[in-house]
């Protein structure tokens, strides 16, 4: 059974379309060729824990992908080098900008194709080295996402330890949030796991229309889905801190829970205010998911940025 990983089945159509624009080159692609037979054996070897954390063998494929598609235009046929050509200036346009000198100059050569037999060589030499440069701004893209894919593991691991040890100490130790004059609130595991749950739902709700506003386009290490585990590891956090707060009358202008539904809903509460901290991870994210330059106003929320180009190609 072959491994499962969606970027696995990218790199593996991206690798057989390659593949196809080579078959008529013969013997001239044969270097790419061999790339490509390491690329998809790559990507259809399991991968490990420690695969996974360092993101070699996906930046592995990605990478000799790469260098595999910038060897193309060196084979093409000049009808097929005009079109491929069109194709790398629109994705440069989008890496790399359009005042970029090399931009201008492949979208010079493509414009002059009247003395198309003089200008070939050229063209096809200018969009190899565009196509090696948009694809070297992607390889970066790639380290920058999984080094902040790991970052966010860190915090999740790190925010989880924490809800263990409140629930400990809440249930078995000196942390009481149930205050004897109170009554109708359970003791024991039972108020500190809910506590925790009806933050981290809090957390979950409050984190909605950032996630539904994330560009839409493809990340090679599913940034998104370890951004919601951030959120819901510190919900439960704010959620503690914020009922301790609560039921030991710091806060003098809000009156302690009496019951114990009532202390739930200030667990949901306060555990939606966690979106006050992580929407700083939201725009990082929105940034790397929609490959938009890291000298970018990253103060913009998520929800106001248009979806980018596609960072996993």
């Amino acid at each position: 059974m072959k491994p499962y990983g969606a970027w696995r089945e990218v790199v593996l159509a991206r690798a057989e379309r390659a593949e196809h624009e080579l078959g008529a080159a013969n013997g001239q692609a044969n270097h790419a060729q061999h790339l490509l037979h390491l690329v998809k054996r790559t990507a259809e070897t399991p991968g490990s824990l420690r695969t996974c954390w360092t993101g070699d063998q996906q930046e592995r494929a990605w990478m000799k992908l790469h260098q595999a598609e910038t060897e193309i235009p060196e084979v093409l046929s000049e009808d097929e080098l005009y079109v491929h050509s069109e194709e790398v200036l629109k994705q440069a346009k989008a890496a790399l900008g359009e005042n970029d000198p090399h931009v201008t100059q492949l979208s010079k050569l493509i414009e002059n194709h009247t003395s198309w037999t003089d200008t070939h060589a050229a063209l096809a030499a200018e969009t190899t080295h565009v196509t090696r440069a948009v694809y070297d701004k992607k390889d970066e893209s790639y380290a920058e996402s999984r080094n902040y894919r790991n970052r966010l593991i860190r915090l999740s691991g790190i925010g989880l330890v924490g809800v263990t040890l409140l629930i400990i100490a809440t249930a078995r130790g000196p942390i009481d949030l149930n205050p004897a004059a109170r009554t109708g609130i359970p003791g024991g595991w039972e108020t500190p796991l809910l506590i925790a749950l009806f933050g981290a739902l809090g957390a979950f709700v409050s984190s909605i229309p950032a996630l539904s506003h994330m560009p839409g386009t493809r990340n090679p290490f599913c940034l998104p889905q370890y951004q919601m585990l951030v959120k819901l590891t510190t919900g439960p956090l704010f959620a503690f801190f914020g009922i301790v707060m609560l039921q030991s009358g710091v806060i003098s202008e809000l009156n302690p829970a009496s019951t114990f539904l009532e202390l739930l809903v200030w667990a949901a509460i306060f555990g939606s205010t966690q979106q006050a901290v992580t929407r700083l991870i939201d725009r990082k994210v929105s940034v790397l998911v929609s490959g938009t330059s890291n000298s970018s106003d990253t103060s913009v929320d998520p929800s106001q940025r248009t979806a980018g180009r596609d960072t996993a190609s």
